[in-house]
């Protein structure tokens, strides 16, 4: 079988001059006068009903014209200029739609606003209706659109104007629109999509208006059964603008995904969320434009009595708007589905699946698996350039020259759990694996013994129930490989507690505030504690097998933020896990009930190598396999941002021993002993959690807000106090990100980054000097998701263990680390499944395709001496998980570490459940 060796990333170059035909942007900008007098009626709606929190509901602006018009991009009222701009793309001949019209659809939409709120009070509310009518006069001309050509489009993308990062995108999509295709003997049909979350247009592939079909069957290899499946999906394409360090112009990215539709009535959907509808509404037009079979994602919500109804209130705004209503979505989602299917016709309605959805007459989800093979990405990629001959793609990309080690080849630095074999436990072992086995529990004896200073580690077992109690216990044994009669490492001590009070796990007393309800319950497990007698020397990390009582209520008044608080602020460290099963085998051992052994086992080995922050092997093997000739320290910066107000940075340093440093603990500490410090300072911030809009929020006098202004400082106290010479690393995500008219280290962006290769650039806090005796090597800056472009090796086939790209882009050295072949994604490795990678086969429909992800490291600040290839090795091997034998994870060890740990805390104040 024949490896990749190279992969292109799926991105383009534009040459507008291969254009067929003159397309053009057209920009609405809404008059000063309109902007000035909604924003005049929004503080009188806020002052009359006293929320101050109420907002001109724009996304349902945009949603309506979206649906009644040709605009790819609503208005955006809180741009900097103040200036909010409207985007249609249309052929360069075509009139724009009369600015009289977007005035008309702009009045109807606020007055229907302000009516909904102002029902009450009809007094006040024609006050504010005359306050708004008067604002609104002012006159409108053709002169507001602005017509830019694609050349003059790419011109503008500098990265400071978001219509231009979603115009350029846009246009690409409306040139397929109405175009085809033939991939894989199928002619597929492509329709473009308005989205009214993104802003920008998207395309879909299905057969002419209808999803494909698609059917196969499944072979157990269990049960030699056959299970048929069918289900319909389209291909969906998004096309985006994405600059690189390095380089002046932009990159057309392309991602490809499959999207699913119902064709059952949906009987559940995700709590809390809202589904979507994609809609052709090909009658309901303000420009008197004729059908183009344009489909516009839309939002659906369900309420209890009523069912399932345009979320937002959209078809109340489209009848004030003078049109017809949309059909009612619970008709749709109810009944079949399928009878809503045309996209030609004047409406035309899909049920978009997400995961979690199931459907009547289905026990789960979509019978459908999402994601492509590489050889189907490849032909669409190719079609798409086939009709669009203005995108080149880009050249493959060199490989580096040090290939990632096999298994039976890595030093044991390199080693993954499942390097060892039987690693699960079988007892019938010939002599070399025996050796094997003692192997690892030697090399896992040191690494415990090195991140914990050699001093005692205890590991204890809670749980309510005996059996339970001992599947914990051998699933302990059984992480570290340890055979019957095996006695536990050197100062590794296991001990079991057996919980009588069940009345512990019950749900918390939902008649009393939140806050209280979960004091009482932290309190009666610090009672029960301190009855037992628990060791006071060395470490101890707790495993709590979760009673059943607390199973359905792990959210909200559940039991599992206040064992978190219990047991960190009584100085241990805790994993959880939920309620599993035991049973009597057909030999009379006791054993775990099938589908309960494997997530006992991943708990279980969390415990142990994740809590202590455990590091396999000597260090001095993997920089040798980075092509260093000595170590370095490396530090790896993490910023937990969430909704709910936590900004929080937490550094890592590897140096041998994991250690953490954090705002409010100015020296390292072991990474053992960092969850129960961060749990007590989680724990002291109750007071500064708040109900905000029915949900939990930290307010900014909590230490758990840092400034951006603390936050940089943060780095650079860490950075100025290093003993050896030190590589760091951090994620661009979050740190680079424009926050209060300020970014913490703009120097991150994307744009900026190449202009600036030497220094250390704060923004707002300044050019950072460093000593020229300075133990910083370097910093490598890691993106990944949405940063980093899919990619098509030259086989086909996806790489079988991590693999590492690169190339220089004028003065940017870029790396990009690809992770190893999914073990979760068996299927799609067997060679029946190779040999018809394609949905319209009859197998890979119900292949669930997933091909490891790449991550960017751009390096910087480097020191004279020192090649950014072997640094960039250094997070491109730190890929790997001790603990993990699934995929390679996109954050390399030391930063994974303390991901996981701050996360591990946000239950204790139940923050972004």
């Amino acid at each position: 079988m024949t490896r990749p060796t190279k992969a292109t990333l799926n991105r383009f170059t534009i040459d507008p001059t291969h254009l067929a035909a003159p397309i053009t942007a057209q920009l609405f900008a809404m008059p000063r006068h309109l902007y000035d007098a909604s924003k005049e009626v929004e503080e009188a709606v806020q002052n009359l009903t006293g929320k101050k929190y109420l907002k001109r509901p724009v996304r349902k602006l945009n949603n309506a014209l979206m649906a009644l018009c040709p605009l790819t991009h609503g208005f955006e009222f809180e741009s900097a200029d103040f200036t909010s701009y409207a985007l249609a793309i249309t052929p360069d001949t075509a009139d724009p739609i009369d600015p009289r019209k977007l005035k008309q659809a702009i009045d109807d939409w606020m007055t229907w606003w302000i009516k909904s709120h102002t029902a009450n009070n009809l007094t006040a509310q024609a006050q504010i209706l005359k306050k708004w009518r008067k604002g609104r006069d002012g006159t409108l001309s053709a002169d507001f659109w602005q017509k830019l050509s694609l050349g003059e489009l790419l011109e503008r993308a500098d990265g400071s104007r978001t219509y231009v990062k979603r115009a350029i995108p846009s246009i690409i999509a409306a040139l397929l629109h109405g175009k085809q295709s033939e991939i894989d003997g199928t002619t597929v049909h492509w329709y473009r999509v308005q989205d009214g979350g993104s802003k920008q247009l998207y395309v879909i592939g299905m057969a002419e208006n209808q999803p494909f079909f698609a059917r196969y069957t499944d072979l157990s290899k269990r049960t030699s059964k056959k299970k048929p499946g069918t289900g319909y999906f389209a291909f969906k394409l998004v096309f985006s603008l994405q600059d690189q360090s390095g380089r002046a112009e932009p990159w057309i990215r392309l991602d490809m995904h499959v999207q699913r539709y119902a064709d059952k009535p949906l009987v559940r959907s995700n709590a809390g969320r809202n589904a979507s509808l994609l809609v052709s509404a090909n009658k309901f037009r303000i420009d008197n434009s004729e059908s183009d079979a344009t489909l516009i994602r839309l939002p659906i919500e369900y309420k209890k009595e009523k069912g399932w109804k345009w979320a937002e209130s959209l078809s109340e705004l489209i009848e004030q708007m003078g049109l017809d209503s949309f059909a009612v979505p619970h008709e749709i989602v109810a009944g079949d589905a399928r009878k809503y299917w045309d996209a030609s016709a004047d409406e035309a309605y899909y049920l978009i699946h997400a995961e979690g959805y199931d459907y009547k007459g289905r026990k789960k989800g979509h019978e459908l698996e999402a994601g492509l093979s590489m050889t189907q990405m490849a032909d669409i990629r190719d079609a798409v350039q086939k009709l669009l001959p203005i995108l080149q793609l880009d050249v493959p990309l060199s490989a580096d020259s040090v290939q990632f080690p096999t298994p039976a080849k890595r030093p044991n630095a390199l080693k993954i759990y499942g390097n060892w074999k039987y690693a699960t436990g079988q007892r019938d072992l010939n002599e070399k694996d025996r050796k094997s086995r003692l192997d690892f529990q030697a090399v896992l004896g040191n690494a415990l013994m090195n991140a914990t200073d050699s001093k005692p580690v205890y590991f204890l077992t809670f749980t309510t129930d005996p059996d339970v109690q001992n599947g914990l216990q051998q699933a302990l044994r059984e992480a570290f490989m340890l055979d019957e009669g095996d006695g536990w490492p050197q100062n590794v001590f296991v001990q079991q507690r057996l919980i009588e009070k069940t009345d512990l796990f019950a749900p918390l007393d939902d008649t009393l505030p939140r806050q209280t309800a979960h004091a009482q319950r932290v309190a009666a497990w610090h009672t029960y504690l301190q009855t037992l007698s628990l060791p006071t020397d060395g470490y101890t990390i707790a495993l709590v097998g979760l009673h059943k009582e607390a199973d359905s209520a792990l959210s909200n008044y559940g039991t599992h933020s206040a064992v978190r608080e219990a047991f960190e602020t009584a100085q241990m460290g805790v994993q959880m896990i939920l309620p599993f099963a035991m049973e009597e085998g057909a030999d009379g051992t006791l054993g775990f009930k099938r589908g309960n052994r494997d997530r006992a086992m991943q708990t279980a080995r969390e415990m142990v190598m994740r809590h202590t922050g455990v590091m396999f092997g000597e260090r001095t093997e993997l920089f040798a396999y980075a092509g260093l000739d000595h170590p370095l320290d490396v530090i790896g910066f993490y910023l937990h941002s969430t909704n709910s107000g936590v900004q929080f940075p937490v550094a890592v340093m590897w140096d041998g021993q994991m250690s953490v440093r954090f705002p409010t603990q100015n020296e390292w500490v072991p990474y053992i002993a960092a969850a129960p410090l961060l749990g007590k300072l989680f724990a002291s911030q109750w007071s500064h959690v708040e109900q905000k809009w029915g949900k939990p929020n930290l307010n900014k006098r909590s230490i758990l807000y840092q400034s951006n202004q603390q936050l940089s400082r943060f780095i650079q106290d860490v950075l100025s106090d290093l003993s050896a010479p030190t590589l760091a690393l951090i994620e661009a995500d979050k740190w680079r990100e424009q926050r209060t008219k300020r970014a913490v280290w703009p120097q991150l962006q994307t744009h900026l980054l190449g202009t600036n290769l030497q220094q250390l650039d704060f923004g707002q806090d300044g050019v950072w000097e460093i000593s020229a005796d300075s133990n910083l090597v370097a910093i490598i800056r890691i993106q990944s998701g949405t940063d980093t472009p899919q990619y098509i090796t030259d086989t086909l086939r996806s790489f079988k263990r991590p693999h590492g790209l690169h190339e220089t882009v004028g003065n940017v050295f870029h790396y990009y680390s690809i992770g190893g072949e999914l073990g979760n994604a068996k299927m799609q490795q067997e060679r029946p499944i190779r040999e018809n990678p394609s949905m319209f086969g009859d197998k890979a429909a119900g292949v669930a395709y997933k091909h490891a992800q790449s991550v960017e490291f751009v390096p910087f600040f480097i020191k004279q001496g020192y090649d950014p290839i072997q640094l960039c090795r250094v997070p491109h091997l730190l890929r790997l998980l001790p603990h993990w034998k699934i995929g390679t994870p996109v954050l390399p060890y030391p930063i994974h570490l303390t991901q996981t740990l701050l996360e591990d805390q946000l239950t204790i104040l139940t923050l972004d459940e």
